[in-house]
């Protein structure tokens, strides 16, 4: 339980950025650890301008349940923004992401 800093910070000096964001996905599914997904998004804005690649996989982890979309709604518009902008994903691939999993709907 008390390693969970050192882990985080092992892994990012090792450029393991998605095993960060996996592992505090990990632990909102498992419910143990309160604020783990607010976590997701603050590991997404400090690795995300240099590892773009992260976008996509935590927009399909804040649509993966109703609880999280509902929760994370604005945070949601603003991922799916930045894809845009960024030009992450095209809007086709934007569209197989978010279907994945049934839960997020035209207009969100």
């Amino acid at each position: 339980h008390g390693y969970t800093e050192g882990l985080v910070l092992l892994w990012e000096k090792m450029g393991m950025y998605e095993d960060v964001l996996r592992y505090w996905m990990d632990k909102d599914k498992e419910g143990v650890v309160a604020g783990a997904s607010t976590q997701v998004l603050n590991h997404l804005n400090r690795y995300g301008p240099e590892h773009p690649h992260l976008y996509p996989l935590v927009l399909r982890f804040l649509t993966s349940t109703p609880k999280l979309l509902e929760r994370h709604r604005e945070d949601v518009k603003r991922v799916l923004e930045y894809i845009d902008e960024k030009e992450i994903l095209p809007p086709l691939g934007v569209v197989q992401v978010l279907s994945r999993n049934g839960v997020a709907s035209v207009g969100l």
